[in-house]
């Protein structure tokens, strides 16, 4: 199987402010990519994020430690599809069909974190925030939820990310953390590591979502950089 890589963008904006003991960082990433798979006649896509994570803090005297604010919004830019079989019966021959379902769009889902909490920022390549009260906000379409509309993607136990059937916003509160840490293996290689924890006090608090990406960057002169993504 062969495949073309014919759209990819990847944005990274990183704001850092820090002034008289007040701290601010906020980091932006858009990212979005599609392949055209031989034998497939539309595009799949192979990345899609958009992302907002800022992080308000004050300084506790003189120490790494910060009193902080924590915002955190998540979503994609594009509609996203799974494939779908049906066995149907036609002139007495069992017939299997298959599809494509789309099962998410730009704000279905769509996440928000805010919360209180304690950053301790040893620099701008390696902080730590925690936040043990944070509420967090589900929000999907009525269409992927309704149980009468055959284009809804609820799953087996009547939901679809977590929202239950026939709603739109589920609300959880629990403990956020998030980390990041650049290392510098190399003179012009760097490691970037990116971490978020979410546990939900409200249903299996020890059901702990995690979000962990790695970016791999190699840069060969000033104009030409490599940049190799895990997640």
């Amino acid at each position: 199987m062969h495949s073309i890589l014919p759209r990819l963008q990847n944005l990274t904006y990183n704001l850092n402010y820090s002034n008289n003991g007040v701290n601010w960082d906020t980091k932006v990433t858009a990212e979005y990519g599609a392949a055209k798979i031989q034998n497939q006649d539309n595009l799949q896509k192979t990345n899609d994020r958009v992302e907002v994570i800022s992080v308000l803090g004050k300084k506790i005297k003189n120490s790494p430690w910060f009193y902080s604010g924590l915002f955190n919004f998540k979503t994609q830019f594009d509609s996203g599809f799974e494939v779908t079989e049906r066995t149907e019966v036609m002139n007495g021959v069992t017939v299997k069909i298959s599809g494509d379902a789309r099962n998410s769009k730009f704000f279905s889902p769509a996440y928000f974190l805010a919360g209180p909490g304690i950053l301790w920022k040893k620099n701008d390549d390696l902080k730590l925030n925690m936040a043990p009260s944070t509420a967090k906000l589900i929000l999907v379409s009525s269409m992927f939820t309704n149980p009468n509309d055959p284009r809804n993607r609820l799953d087996n136990s009547g939901k679809y990310f977590g929202v239950e059937s026939g709603k739109t916003m589920r609300s959880e509160l629990g403990l956020a953390l998030n980390g990041y840490a650049k290392v510098f293996l190399l003179p012009n290689v760097e490691l970037e590591n990116i971490l978020g924890l979410y546990s939900n006090y409200l249903d299996k608090p020890k059901n702990i979502d995690i979000d962990y990406t790695a970016n791999l960057t190699m840069r060969v002169n000033n104009l030409i950089t490599t940049n190799y993504k895990f997640k």
